[in-house]
């Protein structure tokens, strides 16, 4: 096999993978802008933990309703 076969290959596997996790930052970023960050239901509740992690709403970059 050619190198830079093996190369390109790896090239756009990478490229692939950095946008499914722009993707999955921009609709988590989406999610938890548009709804509010407790809820009553503990399942709902650590779904939107998790998505405001995925966000990067972590440390001092919190959502407006969590202070």
């Amino acid at each position: 096999m050619d190198e830079t076969f093996i190369l390109q290959k790896f090239t756009d596997s990478l490229s692939r993978g950095a946008e499914i996790l722009a993707l999955l930052v921009l609709f988590s970023t989406l999610i938890t802008s548009l709804t509010p960050s407790r809820s009553n239901d503990r399942r709902l509740d650590r779904l939107l933990q998790v998505l405001n992690l995925l966000a990067g709403n972590v440390g001092k970059n919190r959502n407006a309703d969590d202070r």
